[in-house]
């Protein structure tokens, strides 16, 4: 009977972390996504804007994620997860009741800690809580669906809601529509006690039996340099996908699908690149992914068609969430004893990158009068993290940067 009731708890605190990566995620932090182009349509904002606002957002997701890393809440990351849940949401609402670029870049820039937040913690919690079965890969991959659903329901619904409500009604009624996965994910959390933590296993055979983990020494610097290209690379099309598509003749009418595209391709993408990870090793694997990945930010440069368009938000949505888990997997490899603090430091690197990118496309977008240079060069960005990655390299010792 405990060992039933045990297993029921830890189904529901996946699917409370799920529910938290929906809200923080795919709605607090991503939704900006297919709002930007209704802003803009209305006359709120232009690209510079839209660019330093998605800025504030990833300053606030690296700021918190730096204070996740170097200070964790201890035994009140239950607490911790709670409050930022409610920040969360909040500061979606909020865009809606004010008419203040600086003050939307404050909620945007709360809004981003909060995600940073969220993401370091419940990522953490849920991995300790399953890692005591041997299964913390396998939970990675689950809990980060919770990105891919949250963004498929905002795009499902910001068109709707901006038909019915301008765009203003898109901000509150996700706000709205977040409340009940709120409800469930606070009811439905725990955490597991200190002491048993402790005594989950701390080698890499609490992740899936790969043939090749790439545990040597200095792969970790490798690692976080990768990831924070990825961060700078990626956001481009994460902030300007939608928009770009709304400004091509023949694709303007699907642009709005297209972050619904990114949605559904990303649901699967974390347990199809841990299985690639099982087959390749996570230094392959991550170095595909990215390959993959630059290829869709670049295709609707090169074929401005609905197809380009919906072939590009496919392959960026099937592999930015398996970037993520990717990097997450196996810098809690490098470091299964410290799983917040590894996570803090991955997600501080890849919130630099982050914070770079939007703004610079932004202005770059602004001056240039068009989208195809940013996205071109966010591609050679991306592509850069996977050829370090596929540089050899030099058998020495080197300092270990997740250790510590």
């Amino acid at each position: 009977m405990w060992n039933r009731n045990h297993n029921q708890s830890e189904r529901k605190v996946m699917i409370g972390g799920i529910l938290v990566l929906i809200i923080a995620m795919g709605i607090g932090r991503f939704a900006f996504t297919p709002i930007v182009p209704q802003m803009m349509e209305q006359g709120f904002i232009g690209e510079k804007e839209a660019g330093t606002l998605a800025s504030a957002n990833y300053l606030g997701y690296l700021a918190g994620s730096l204070i996740a890393a170097f200070y964790p809440p201890s035994r009140r990351r239950l607490f911790a997860i709670k409050s930022w849940l409610l920040v969360s949401v909040a500061t979606t609402a909020l865009v809606a009741a004010v008419e203040s670029i600086p003050i939307w870049h404050v909620l945007r820039f709360v809004s981003g800690a909060a995600s940073a937040f969220l993401f370091i913690y419940a990522s953490s919690l849920v991995m300790d809580v399953w890692s005591l079965k041997k299964r913390a890969s396998a939970a990675v991959s689950s809990l980060y669906t919770g990105v891919g659903l949250g963004i498929t329901l905002a795009g499902l619904a910001v068109p709707f809601l901006y038909a019915a409500f301008g765009w203003k009604g898109s901000w509150w009624g996700l706000g709205v529509i977040s409340l009940p996965g709120f409800a469930l994910a606070w009811r439905w959390l725990r955490d597991v006690p200190a002491e048993r933590t402790e005594t989950a296993p701390s080698s890499p055979a609490s992740l899936p039996a790969g043939r090749r983990y790439d545990l040597r020494q200095g792969w970790d610097g490798r690692l976080l340099a990768a990831y924070g290209l990825e961060g700078l690379g990626y956001i481009v099309t994460g902030t300007f996908l939608v928009a770009y598509a709304g400004r091509l003749p023949e694709a303007a009418a699907i642009s709005s699908w297209s972050w619904v595209a990114v949605g559904l391709a990303a649901v699967p993408s974390g347990w199809v690149w841990s299985y690639a990870a099982e087959r390749l090793g996570f230094r392959y694997a991550l170095a595909a992914a990215l390959a993959v990945q630059s290829i869709g930010i670049v295709l609707p440069v090169a074929f401005p068609t609905p197809a380009g368009v919906i072939g590009s938000a496919v392959l960026f949505g099937g592999t930015f969430i398996g970037i993520v888990t990717l990097a997450v997997s196996w810098g809690r490899a490098l470091n299964p004893q410290r799983s917040g603090r590894t996570v803090g430091l991955l997600t501080a690197a890849y919130g630099t990158g982050q914070f770079i990118g939007p703004g610079a496309a932004g202005w770059l977008i602004a001056e240039a009068g068009e989208y195809a240079t940013a996205l071109f060069g966010a591609a050679c960005i991306v592509a850069a993290g996977m050829l370090f990655l596929l540089a050899p390299l030099k058998e020495r010792k080197s300092k270990q940067f997740l250790k510590g």
